[in-house]
């Protein structure tokens, strides 16, 4: 069946046999990957990943035929090569992540940042700071994004000077990456970005600066109580709301009478909503400063 003239019946005597476990039929199944149909070669790629689970496969021959179908021309075999390559022991793909992280397709790119940042390479930095001038801005805020997950204080200079990038989603990742390195020296710029022309961008910074809670941040953020954005002005008043300073506590008090339910509804639950997506949690406050508490979100 592996070898009919249909796709249809291949594609079905992959997802038949790929909900096997054996190494003869991982070998079957890996035979398929290459298949001329691209529904057969991603039930392949996908039921190879079921197989691997999260084992940390590090057989160099089967981790390379795998990453080799992140440059499928279709996008659902490489979508289902990415999640699948997150299953194997990813340094053996080392040599391929930084060639695609350099020159592969814009989406992937994109989303290849985090995994080269988990690589235990030392190519890492020069790799991620080699694509914040890239042309594609999607993968300019994966990067920047990146430098923020690998805690390092030496990356507080690329990522303030991602405050300047033409794109505002380069520098709202800017700003919740500094949020999530959470050192002193991330506060300034942090606040800097409240002025923004974006309201991306000055949400961004709302959000990241009401988590680390920084005592700095208190005057500024009162000045943009008044923002012409409702968004923005929400995330401000949730940031103020963990504060215990009378005067962030008259700021929040006066929101409860603000022309937007958004507003309103941050003043009395303190709960702002955050039209990013795809966030994630870092934990902690401003390391070496800062009032404790807290954490940030980070989108992108």
């Amino acid at each position: 069946m592996l070898e009919d003239e249909s796709a249809r019946v291949r594609l079905t005597a992959v997802r038949i046999v790929g909900g096997g476990t054996s190494r003869r039929v991982r070998q079957l199944v890996l035979g398929m990957i290459e298949d001329a149909d691209p529904r057969v070669r991603e039930a392949a790629v996908s039921s190879l990943g079921r197989m691997l689970g999260y084992e940390r496969v590090k057989q160099r021959g089967l981790a390379e035929q795998i990453g080799a179908r992140l440059e499928d021309k279709s996008s659902f075999v490489r979508d289902a090569a990415l999640e699948t390559t997150r299953r194997i022991d990813r340094d053996g793909l080392a040599d391929l992540l930084f060639d695609l992280a350099a020159q592969g397709l814009p989406g992937i790119r994109a989303r290849l940042m985090d995994d080269v940042a988990e690589l235990d390479d030392d190519r890492v930095k020069g790799a991620l700071l080699a694509v914040l001038d890239d042309p594609e801005v999607t993968v300019r805020a994966a990067a920047v994004g990146a430098l923020g997950r690998l805690d390092d204080e030496e990356y507080l200079e690329p990522l303030t000077a991602a405050l300047g990038d033409d794109a505002a989603r380069v520098r709202a990742s800017a700003v919740y990456a500094l949020g999530a390195l959470a050192y002193e020296e991330s506060v300034p710029p942090m606040i800097s970005a409240l002025d923004d022309p974006s309201p991306t961008v000055r949400l961004a910074a709302a959000t990241a600066l009401g988590r680390l809670q920084d005592e700095r941040a208190l005057e500024p953020l009162l000045a943009h109580t008044d923002d012409d954005h409702a968004h923005v002005r929400a995330a401000v008043v949730s940031a103020l709301r963990e504060s215990i300073d009378p005067r962030a506590e008259a700021a929040v008090k006066a929101a409860l009478k603000d022309d937007s339910q958004k507003v309103r509804q941050a003043a009395a639950s303190g709960m702002a909503d955050d039209p990013f997506s795809g966030e994630m949690y870092y934990g902690g406050a401003a390391r070496g400063g800062g009032m404790g508490g807290g954490g940030m979100w980070a989108d992108f």
